[in-house]
């Protein structure tokens, strides 16, 4: 072989060499930990291989875990990003100084520890089919299942924003063109430029979805999902904080079978006694959800549970008691999780489907009408025609009434007015004999202020002017001013989801007949009046309820100048029918009927003095 040849085929091997490692893809990361089965399938391979220790991969690599298994890959710029049981992903771009790494979830869990730097960019984006993630530095776990299209988020730390994807826009996003400008040549004449046009790509498209108006950002100790009837994902609310701390501490993502899974209500709801890990920042929405169809934004219950098969989240029913040190609902009868993995489990008889909600468990019988009853109260307070519906246009969505417990979390102001008469009846007045004087005109106006406590006791006050005229119907008898005020204070206790009791302390301007010789005149008395009022709804139909309102009245004595009123007594009834045109809005009407008696006496006189009232009274009460 001559010398010649030699040289030429070393510098055709090492030419080779250069090519062939110009053309070895970068490497995306590093195995850190691994536990149980864990594959790997390379871009343009055909078989896929057993994952080991220390493999490393490059980009478009899918990696699939199975039962029980798990990987946590350190990745090119640090970040940690660990697969739970049964998923798999695709590790599509590693980062790059002017773009995010790009990892899309196919199925299942996936945790990713980032480190923020002081650029403050994107650094990684997790997709979905549904839905992309754009994440600086952060503590998260996401979930998707193929089956509803639905992706779950639960944050620990920091902040992701979230954007609800249409695989159609991304598409053709992806298609859309750039214009690039480049300069060509620098000349004595001056500058020539080239221009060249090109797609705009996956990675740049969904940067720009994450730019765009339909993003959320969830904070730490915060859920949002994908929310199949609108066009963005839900509005970011705290999930149950005993279900944050079995994720957070689970950080390999184990799993127990549904045999194992130890979870009882009990649990979940003790938080009297539990050190929360994860600080929950607050939320913007009310802890009692929202669904405004007008603008698309949709948010469940605070305090819920996560599944984490199907990523569908539980939220707290109706009558649950909002706990007012965390800002949540606790939820009761919707099942509970295991403190140890996280995992959720449905009631006793019934099961979590991804698609069709809950569902009896197999060998259930069909014809078991409390089984029934039960799955139709959990899907519906589960809200599964919005949650689990595609986008259709046929789909109804209406705002929930809220009940007495997620009302009490706010704040309310009450304005009331009343349009009444009134009849001021003497009787047993040896010197004067019975008189019978009638107020035609009597009209009040109140504002209470409830204030928010988020328990089950609320305290409040309110003030009022009563304007009570006997002048006119009555031309003998004098009378100053025909208005009364009234200030009041106390405490409403929330008894269950229908009925509540308050304790009412109040001083109430009250007219009465006094005699000065053998001219008569209103007197305007101060009286201390005690309440005890019970309040409930009798019967409901959607946004309608008839209210019943009972009240008893004490009155200590009192005595102003030469006028003295003895102990008195007295009742309320006043039924009323309730509109609540908005969840946080009510108007109410109905009829007002009140009887209050007591002795009065002065120079010269001394009766039994009987006030009855009567009329219909109207009141607009806002929560906020």
């Amino acid at each position: 072989m001559s010398h010649l040849f030699k040289l030429s085929l070393a510098g055709l091997v090492v030419f080779l060499c250069f090519a062939m490692e110009a053309k070895v893809p970068p490497i995306v990361g590093k195995v850190e930990k691994i536990r149980g089965k864990v594959t790997q399938l390379r871009a343009g391979a055909h078989l896929a291989s057993i994952v080991q220790q220390d493999d490393t991969f490059i980009e478009d690599t899918s990696l699939v875990t199975y039962e029980n298994s798990f990987v946590q890959v350190r990745m090119s710029d640090q970040s940690l990003v660990s697969l739970g049981p049964k998923s798999m992903l695709l590790l599509k771009e590693t980062s790059k100084p002017d773009s995010p790494g790009v990892i899309t979830l196919l199925k299942g869990r996936l945790r990713s520890q980032v480190e923020g730097d002081t650029s403050k960019r994107t650094k990684l984006m997790i997709r979905t089919q549904t839905a992309a993630m754009g994440v600086r530095g952060t503590d998260f776990q996401t979930i998707y299942n193929p089956q509803n299209k639905n992706t779950a988020l639960v944050t620990f730390e920091g902040k992701v924003a979230m954007a609800q994807l249409d695989e159609e826009q991304v598409r053709a996003a992806m298609l859309e063109k750039v214009r690039n400008i480049e300069i060509d040549e620098v000349t004595a004449q001056g500058i020539s430029v080239k221009q060249t046009d090109e797609t705009l790509g996956e990675t740049k498209s969904l940067v720009r979805v994450l730019e765009s108006d339909k993003v959320i950002e969830v904070k730490g100790g915060q859920f949002s999902g994908t929310v199949q009837a609108l066009e963005r994902a839900s509005e970011p609310v705290k999930i149950s904080p005993v279900q944050l701390n079995a994720l957070y501490k689970n950080a390999e993502m184990k799993e127990k079978s549904e045999e194992t899974v130890k979870a009882t209500e009990e649990e979940v709801q003790d938080l009297d006694s539990l050190r929360l890990n994860v600080k929950q920042e607050p939320q913007k929405v009310a802890p009692e959800g929202v669904i405004d169809v007008k603008n698309d934004v949709y948010a469940p219950k605070s305090g819920g549970l996560v599944d984490l098969e199907s990523g569908i989240y539980v939220p707290p029913p109706k009558d649950s008691e909002f706990n007012d040190k965390y800002g949540v609902f606790v939820p009761k009868n919707v099942g509970a999780v295991d403190v140890e993995t996280g995992q959720y489990k449905a009631p006793d008889g019934v099961k979590l489907d991804a698609s069709k909600g809950f569902v009896p468990v197999p060998g259930a019988k069909a014809n078991d009408t409390v089984l029934l009853a039960t799955i139709s109260g959990l899907n519906q307070n589960l809200n599964t025609n919005v949650v689990l519906s595609s986008h259709v246009n046929e789909t109804v969505m209406q705002e929930p009434t809220l009940t007495l417990q997620e009302l009490s979390t706010k704040d309310q102001l009450k304005f009331e007015a009343g349009f009444m008469s009134q009849k001021l009846e003497y009787s047993n007045d040896p010197q004067h004999g019975d008189v019978t004087l009638k107020a035609d005109s009597y009209k009040y106006y109140e504002v209470w202020w409830f204030m928010a406590s988020g328990t089950q006791f609320q305290p409040f006050i309110s003030i009022g002017a009563h304007y009570i005229d006997y002048k006119t119907s009555n031309p003998s008898v004098l009378q100053g001013s025909d208005k009364h005020l009234a200030i009041s204070t106390g405490g409403k206790l929330i008894l269950n989801d229908r009925w509540n009791l308050l304790a009412i302390g109040s001083t109430e301007q009250t007219p009465y007949l006094k005699y000065t010789g053998t001219q008569q005149s209103i007197e305007r008395v101060a009286r201390i009046k005690m309440k005890a009022r019970a309040t409930g709804t009798i019967w409901e139909k959607d946004k309608w309820n008839l209210v019943f309102d009972g009240c008893v009245i004490f009155m200590p004595s009192k005595t102003k100048a030469d006028m003295e009123t003895g102990i008195g007594y007295g009742f309320e009834i006043s039924p009323k029918i309730r509109y609540q045109w908005r969840p946080v809005r009510t108007i109410e009407a109905g009829p007002l009927v009140r009887n209050e008696m007591s002795t009065v006496s002065g120079p010269g006189f001394q009766s039994d003095a009987n006030q009855f009232t009567g009329g219909l009274l109207l009141n607009y009460r806002h929560f906020f």
